[in-house]
């Protein structure tokens, strides 16, 4: 956890959870893997099921409120770490949480760029290791062309909308929605990038060669 291998983190937790699960500790911990990981929802639940064993815990409610930032539930966020005061109001960190919940409240529509959320996903240092994890994702990992980009925009985020990349926007899509843009067909070819194979017209040319050439040949 510490190292940032939040993956591998929320394993060991998982498996620490099921020999004690009515540790609030874990639930907490498990939580802060899964929101570092962008995986929001499952945060959420272990955020909330931090709350129901310990109430009167900063620190449950900290978690929660940022799932529910990360989820883009402003108002909500900012109930949780409301919260976190009431119990700590000393609390610089939820105090601070709460003045971005408030900017995120106030700021105008057209200031929330997708785009730009979008990039700030490559920006994430464990992102390889979100991608391998991922079954649909990780089979990118292989192709050269693939790694060459993401190491630009890694490098430089505001390369995401220049580059044209689908197999970027798929990760992007996956790591924030947990969807996909193209169809089923469409993905598995993405992912295997298998050569194209001849086509009909270009099988009947080379038959008709072959066998034009193997009629002169018998002559």
């Amino acid at each position: 956890f510490q190292k940032g291998d939040y993956v591998k983190a929320a394993e060991l937790f998982s498996n620490a959870i099921a020999i004690d699960p009515t540790n609030h500790v874990l639930y907490s911990n498990r939580s802060a893997c899964y929101t570092n990981l962008q995986r929001y929802d499952e945060g959420l639940t272990d955020a909330q099921k931090v709350v129901e064993l310990k109430g009167d815990w900063p620190r449950g409610h900290s978690r929660l409120g940022d799932a529910l930032f990360g989820l883009g539930k402003f108002a909500e966020a900012r109930k949780a770490y409301e919260q976190v005061l009431a119990l700590d109001p000393a609390n610089q960190v939820a105090q601070d949480k709460l003045t971005e919940c408030d900017l995120e409240l106030t700021r105008p529509p057209a200031d929330k760029d997708p785009m730009q959320q979008f990039a700030q996903i490559f920006s994430d240092p464990n992102l390889i290791g979100r991608i391998a994890s991922n079954p649909q994702l990780s089979p990118f990992l292989a192709q050269p062309d693939f790694m060459a980009n993401l190491q630009q925009v890694q490098k430089n985020p505001a390369l995401f909308s220049t580059l044209r990349d689908q197999r970027l926007m798929q990760v992007a899509l996956f790591l924030t929605f947990g969807g996909q843009l193209f169809s089923g067909a469409e993905f598995a070819k993405m992912s295997k990038q298998e050569p194209s194979q001849p086509t009909s017209s270009s099988s009947s040319s080379t038959s008709s060669s072959t066998s034009s050439s193997s009629s002169s040949s018998t002559r």
